[in-house]
């Protein structure tokens, strides 16, 4: 199995690069939980981000809430490596 990079020193990058992105299996917890498939219950993880910003395309700064959800019966939850 692979080292787990979250919250390790990354190289910056100032592009899209999917790489980042650490997959997380719910599996092993729901097993531990004894919960089974296919699941009894149905729901979704809410993700917010508060402060996500960006440079528009005439170099204005730009700054929003983002909120998204992810639905329960996902094989993983995601979690992006923290860039220093």
């Amino acid at each position: 199995m692979n080292e787990i990079p979250l919250g390790k020193k990354t190289l910056y990058v100032d592009q899209y690069d999917p790489t980042l992105l650490y997959p997380i299996s719910r599996a092993p917890i729901r097993k531990e939980a004894g919960v089974k498939l296919p699941l009894q219950f149905h729901g979704f993880d809410i993700w917010n981000c508060y402060e996500f910003s960006w440079l528009s395309e005439c170099g204005k700064p730009e700054l929003r809430i983002l909120q998204w959800s992810v639905n329960c019966d996902s094989e993983n939850i995601v979690e992006s490596v923290l860039l220093i």
